[in-house]
């Protein structure tokens, strides 16, 4: 086997090793170890004098526009048994409408909203078949799959009930000959618990998980690698193409800049790009989030190559991964920081 390979060429490979590798190596065995679900959810009231006061506008604002709709509160709502996260949801139901909706909060022990983490869904039953559901989230065609209903997203919407629902209606009108279920308000958390079992057992069906002695559903050795692949993926619930656009603009064209007709021109050589990177990587993190941890190396490298694509980076190729890696984190932590609020 020849490996004379150009010492660019090798340097390249460690990067990208070096940046995904340990999700891959480290990401699946750890997924298939601490990612459970419950089988029912463990749901009890919550006083609206426990829950945070964003949180609390968030909720008086949406009673408002889902009055307008003709929908009214049927309680809010605390998930306690959710592994890692706890769930805060406020839910509206209309005697004139199939769909119900609620609203989804991941909070912190005090209540606090967590990342920002703030969602609409409007989901809709049928006599037969599947149902509809549409949330104001951003996600992964192996994230949507995990739901037993035909899931759609609608990013943007989150302040907008009504135009939420137009677009719910849209995506239901095909299957209204299937037969829309209302549901009444006192059967809101029986339906909740419905379409929580419905979503697990769609989860073992389809492969992605498996059913534990105690009830439990964990990941199969297959859904374990899917979701960690996921994790690498530049897109979240919060960036977006315009997000991504802009993480290549400034990852590639930072470094490119930084290295080329600046370094040329310095007398301390390649070392005054080095500013450029970490802007690069501060601007990752900002744009994709915990996602740039990933990203972030690999973009801000690439710009480096385009500027010189025959030299050995000016410093190693680990650094070159760390120092991009640390940046990014710093800036996604600040990033959810200023995001952890309704």
């Amino acid at each position: 086997m020849d490996w004379n390979l150009p010492a660019f060429a090798l340097s390249d490979l460690l990067v990208v090793l070096i940046s995904f590798g340990p999700v891959l190596v480290l990401g699946i065995p750890a997924v298939m170890k601490n990612v459970r679900q419950p089988p029912t959810l463990d749901v009890e009231e919550a006083p609206p004098a426990e829950l945070s006061a964003a949180t609390r506008r968030w909720h008086e604002g949406l009673d408002k526009r889902f009055a307008a709709l003709g929908y009214r509160p049927v309680g809010t709502f605390r998930v306690k048994n959710l592994p890692h996260q706890r769930v805060v949801l406020r839910g509206w139901s209309s005697p004139d409408e199939a769909a119900t909706a609620g609203a989804c909060s991941l909070v912190d022990v005090r209540g606090n909203v967590v990342n920002g983490e703030t969602w609409l869904e409007l989901t809709t039953s049928f006599q037969s078949g599947p149902g509809v559901s549409t949330a104001t989230l951003r996600r992964s065609a192996i994230r949507r799959r995990l739901n037993s209903t035909l899931a759609h997203d609608a990013p943007g919407l989150r302040g907008d009930p009504a135009k939420l629902k137009a677009r719910h209606d849209h995506h239901c009108a095909p299957h209204l000959a299937r037969g829309p279920l209302r549901v009444p308000p006192e059967q809101f958390l029986a339906r909740l618990q419905q379409n929580w079992e419905r979503d697990q057992a769609h989860t073992r069906a389809i492969g992605f998980f498996r059913r534990l002695p105690d009830g439990s559903n964990a990941p199969t050795l297959r859904g374990a690698a899917l979701l960690a692949i996921d994790t690498l993926s530049p897109f979240s619930s919060e960036s977006g193409p315009a997000r991504l656009l802009a993480a290549l603009v400034l990852g590639l064209g930072l470094p490119f800049a930084g290295f080329g007709p600046l370094a040329a021109l310095a007398p301390g050589g390649l070392a005054v790009g080095l500013p450029s990177l970490g802007l690069a990587s501060f601007a990752c993190g900002l744009l994709l989030g915990s996602r740039g941890l990933y990203w972030a190396p690999l973009l801000t490298w690439l710009g480096q190559r385009a500027a010189f694509p025959d030299f050995e980076a000016p410093f190693s190729v680990v650094a070159n991964v760390v120092a991009p890696q640390v940046l990014a984190t710093i800036a996604s932590n600040l990033r959810a920081k200023l995001r952890a609020r309704v």
